[in-house]
């Protein structure tokens, strides 16, 4: 089985690394009589622990950053633990986040550059080469079945069926050949941006990714509400895909690389909604 790559999963293991090499040592028991010389018993026990295990699940999480955070650079997800490490270390926020830069450079493994925003919020750009990876993975997925029990919005069995109507359209056109094409390409020019440069391309990739990060947290189950809100967004995101983005009359690369954006949404609504929206329009 393929394993399924949650980017902020991923994400956060770097930061989790980064924030042990830079904080851990310097914030061992034996260095804490050069700020405080006196601490009672617990929370000398409490120091102890690494700097990472002190930081609430709540304290170190990775949001989608795409598109409330952006600017001039795509944020594709952002995390404020700067903020809370700042309180813990009782340092600048801003200059733990540039510390924490500095070491995700490092750490960083071409999957994606990082940001510090104004504020001390740590914002990341994942590579296109990371979020072909990831996007490839998720297609390749094979998950469990889901409780789908729910009535479909009028947009996601619209969605389901334009969806459809594309892919018959592109294998008609000799830009889909047995479903071997969607991920399986290398990136076409030697250039640092070339993939996913429309908002509302970025914005459909997003939705697809926020499924994989959902998928890999074993930390809640996935209800009914939950799929439906999966459902409901990855439909709204491909209709404004498909009203921004052009698939056909474009150039051969951009259609193959939309053309396996359509057959991962594909997919994912067959996976998502209910049986009566994807039994009867399936390519």
């Amino acid at each position: 089985m393929t394993l399924l790559i949650a980017p902020s999963q991923i994400l956060k293991a770097r930061l989790m690394e980064a924030i042990a090499l830079e904080f851990d040592r310097e914030f061992a028991p034996e260095f804490v009589p050069k700020f405080a010389p006196k601490f009672d018993s617990e929370l000398n026990n409490e120091l102890k622990e690494p700097i990472c295990v002190r930081l609430k699940p709540s304290q170190l999480q990775v949001k989608a950053g795409y598109p409330k955070y952006s600017s001039d650079e795509t944020c594709h997800y952002t995390t404020s633990v700067s903020l809370s490490l700042g309180n813990l270390c009782q340092l600048d926020p801003l200059i733990i986040a540039n510390r924490l830069r500095k070491r995700l450079e490092a750490i960083a493994d071409s999957q994606f550059t990082t940001q510090v925003s104004e504020k001390g919020w740590l914002n990341f750009e994942l590579s296109d080469r990371f979020l072909i990876d990831c996007l490839a993975a998720l297609y390749d997925w094979q998950p469990d079945s889901i409780n789908r029990n729910y009535e479909a919005p009028w947009e996601v069995q619209y969605a389901y069926t334009r969806c459809c109507a594309l892919l018959r359209l592109a294998e008609r056109e000799g830009l889909l050949c047995d479903r071997q094409i969607p991920f399986r390409w290398q990136p076409f020019e030697p250039k640092p941006k070339f993939l996913f440069q429309e908002p509302a391309e970025i914005q459909l990739v997003m939705a697809q990714l926020a499924i994989a990060d959902r998928l890999t947290d074993e930390s809640q189950a996935i209800s009914v509400s939950m799929t439906l809100k999966l459902c409901e967004a990855i439909a709204k995101s491909f209709l404004s895909f498909y009203d921004a983005c052009r698939i056909f009359g474009v150039s051969q690369n951009q259609a193959v690389i939309r053309v396996s954006l359509l057959c991962l949404t594909q997919k994912l609504l067959i996976f998502l909604a209910p049986a009566p929206v994807t039994n009867c329009t399936a390519l």
